[in-house]
Formats: structure tokens, sequence, C-alpha cells
């Protein structure tokens, strides 16, 4: 926490803007989270004072800074100038990246921007050609033949899909959030609907102060984030239909001529390197463009575990352990198979 004359010299560095003796009280270990008797941190006072090297450093030194929080949005609504305004929503979205931004929150956002083996895709009110997965988006997003027209917004649309992926939805396009938050009550997405009611109510408020402050805009929130546990809940349950039914499956893995697994590209290649190049130099596709592929020499509950691993990023260890006991063997087999594609 530090001595307490160090805390009263920290806020009031952090008020009139001593650069240097801030960086030794750092270097000494002092706290930059701590709070005063108004339940103010040394954050909020370098933003209201407006000093901006004094807030990149306590930033670059883990104040907190989270937009969600009430820390976060005092700071942003006190803060003086348009370029601190600017530096904190920088760091606002670096911490979430560090929180969130996991290998498989990765995979994800690839395969949502770059719609590889993408099996469905609809034509907008505008023109817009937009594809997507049909086993990723169909609880939510009806289910179309290819290219057929919507009665819908490709922004309202994409908006839509890129939560469904990834829990994040770029809000900057959107001059008013209304119509998105219809969108979304329309489909079902109930996390995204309550996300955008609680942005647009602030937006509200601060249109109405617009008249006294003029940069209002600044304030609004650049992305709005759900929980990527509950995309991954989705997967979850896809993998659970892959086990039993071939619902949107493109590609059949056979093992050892006894279990099949009903799968999809648009996952077991982006996630293995060693499947994607069965698909890539395999000719066995069937006249419904389902790819076959058999594995050998392979334990079924190991591969199942791999598999497991592949569509969800959790794995049951003491289980996958014991399989890998009795049959040690087919370790080598499922090293390959399990390696992640290194995502750029």
């Amino acid at each position: 926490m530090g001595h307490p004359q160090d805390l009263v010299t920290l806020f009031h560095c952090c008020r009139a803007g001593e650069l240097q003796v801030l960086k030794q009280l750092i270097a000494k270990g002092v706290s930059v989270n701590v709070r005063d008797r108004w339940d103010s941190t040394p954050l909020y006072y370098a933003c209201l004072c407006g000093h901006k090297a004094v807030v990149q450093l306590l930033l670059e030194s883990g104040a907190s800074c989270n937009a969600d929080t009430y820390d976060g949005e005092r700071c942003l609504h006190g803060a003086l100038t348009i370029e601190i305004r600017n530096l904190l929503k920088k760091f606002q979205i670096c911490a979430k990246n560090v929180r969130s931004r996991t290998t498989y929150h990765q995979f994800m956002s690839k395969l949502r921007k770059d719609r590889m083996y993408a099996d469905c895709c609809v034509v907008t009110n505008d023109g817009e050609k937009v594809a997507y997965h049909g086993c990723i988006a169909e609880k939510v997003i009806p289910i179309s033949p290819a290219y057929e027209s919507w009665n819908l917004n490709s922004e309202h649309l994409n908006a839509i899909l890129d939560f469904l992926y990834t829990a994040v939805v770029d809000t900057q396009p959107f001059d008013e959030l209304s119509a998105l938050k219809g969108t979304a009550e329309r489909y079902g997405v109930q996390e995204l609907q309550h996300l955008l009611h609680v942005e647009d109510r602030k937006r509200e408020e601060l249109n109405i102060k617009k008249l006294y402050y003029p940069y209002h805009k600044t304030l609004f929130a650049a992305t709005l984030e759900g929980d990527f546990e509950e995309c991954k809940k989705r997967m979850e349950e896809l993998f659970e239909v892959v086990c039993r039914e071939p619902r949107f499956c493109d590609i059949v893995l056979t093992v050892n001529e006894e279990q099949t697994f009903y799968c999809h590209k648009c996952v077991v290649c982006l996630r293995s390197p060693y499947i994607q190049s069965f698909v890539e130099f395999a000719d066995n596709t069937e006249e419904t463009n389902v790819q076959q592929l058999h594995l050998n020499s392979i334990n079924i509950d190991v591969f199942r575990e791999a598999l497991r691993y592949i569509y969800t990023d959790n794995i049951q260890l003491v289980r996958v352990i014991l399989l890998l006991q009795s049959s040690p063997s087919c370790i080598g087999r499922l090293t390959p198979l399990t390696h992640m594609t290194c995502l750029k």
C-alpha cells in the first residue's frame, strides 16, 4: 500500500502533474489503485487536472480503468481533454484484450472474419451478401439457402453475428442503438439486448447534456463486450451434436471403422492442421459435399476427448490421463491431431 506520507505525496503529484516524483513513488512500490477519503483514485485526479503524461504513467503502472466500472466511467467523464479520453479508451480496449482474447477467442474471431467453410449466405436489404456458419448461428439466425434475400440491414446482421461468434460488437457505426436493440430482441439475443439497453440509456443521458458538453460523443463506448463463456457453451452443445447426428456436417471422421463423428470443417480444419492437411489433399468428397476421412489405430475414447478440446477448448484431463495410461501407444497419433493452428 505504502507509507501514509507517500500516499499523500502520490495524490499531490497526480493533481499537480509532478511526473518525476510520481515515478519515484511507483518505483518504491506505492500502489496506484489506492483511494482517498472521497473515494477517488490517483488516476481520477490526473484525468480531472489534465496531466496526460501522468495519466499514461499510471495506466502503464496498472491503474484500473475498466469502462464497465464506476471508476472507469468517472475518469472518462472527468477527463479534462479529448487526448486523455482517447488514451483512456485505448487502455480500456487493451485491458479487455488481455482479459478475454485467448487463443480460442482468436480462433472464433478469425472464423467470423475470414468466413472459411461458411455454408450459409443471405442478401440483406442493402444488397450485401453476408456469409456465416449454420452450425454456430443456427439457434439465433434462421438457416437460409444460399443467397436468400432478407429484409434486414447488413450492419444489424453483422453486429448480431459478431456477438454470436465473439461476444463483442462494435457500436461505432451506429449513431443510435434502438433499431439494433430491436433486432437483438427479434432474434432473441438477450445478453446483447441488455448491453444495448444500458449503453442506449447512457447515450440518452449524455445527449441531454450535450449543450453543456460539446464532446459528449467521445464518451460513447467503442465496443460492447458480453460473456464469451456463452459462446463457448454453444460450442459445447455443438460438440454433443457431433457425436450423435449429422447436423450441418461437412466432414465425417470415422475412427477404426467403428465410431463416426459428424464434424464441421470450420472447426476441425482451423483448429487442427493435421485434419486440414487431409482435407486439402484428399479426394473423397461425396455428392453431398460431405468429406469422408478414416483414422485408424487410435483409441476411440481418447479421440473423442481430443475432439472435445478442438471444439470447446476444454478437456476432461483426469479421464484423458487414465485413457492414455491404458493405451500409451496412441499418444504419438494424437499429438498432431490436437496441435492448434498458430493464429496471426
